[in-house]
């Protein structure tokens, strides 16, 4: 049977570099501006086994966390987490039949037409099914408010990794389900 490099010889070489095109996207170059927004990825906490670490408000009998009693260290998530600052391009889907995007649902009301946005995050981010996207507050020239001030935490519905024909990671993709967003008011209610 004959390898892959058999069959397409130049496709290495002819490949356009996805890794590179999205640095110069996000980043910016010669002919193009810079199209990334500042986000924080909170990452969920795992142990030496690889599973992850309940927050300590978790309570044993239900294993979901007190929402009675404030929790400093996992703010009403389930696991303990860290975060990091990251750079993603966010692009908001309309329903369409098309894949992932059809999210018009029939109820008897009539049709729920909820908005799927997707994050785009550079090769070496690595995001898993647990982690969040939290968006933060910009001004008006798109650069991040500091302090930093929460605005949106999206759960992911999916975290896609974007390879090359040879295999290795271009860029990550994440899901998320605008309805399942959590608003932080306090945000609005500052301006």
């Amino acid at each position: 049977m004959p390898t892959p490099k058999q069959l397409y010889p130049y496709a290495a070489r002819s490949e356009i570099d996805l890794r590179a095109e999205l640095d110069s996207m996000f980043h910016g170059g010669p002919f193009e501006i810079p199209k990334a927004r500042k986000a924080v990825l909170r990452r969920m906490r795992r142990d030496t086994d690889g599973s992850l670490i309940l927050a300590p408000s978790v309570d044993d009998l239900t294993q979901e966390p007190d929402m009675d009693t404030y929790d400093p260290f996992s703010l009403g998530e389930r696991y303990l987490w860290d975060e990091e600052l990251i750079d993603v391009r966010k692009v908001t889907v309309r329903s369409t039949e098309a894949g992932l995007a059809d999210r018009d649902k029939f109820l008897s009301a009539g049709i729920l037409n909820t908005q799927t946005v997707l994050f785009f995050l550079e090769w070496n981010v690595e995001p898993t099914y647990y982690d969040r996207i939290v968006e933060i507050a910009l001004d008006a020239n798109g650069n991040a408010v500091t302090p930093y001030r929460r605005r949106r935490i999206y759960r992911a519905q999916s975290v896609v990794d974007y390879r090359s024909d040879t295999g290795r990671v271009e860029f990550w993709g994440i899901f998320c389900s605008e309805k399942d967003a959590v608003l932080i008011e306090d945000d609005y209610l500052k301006k």
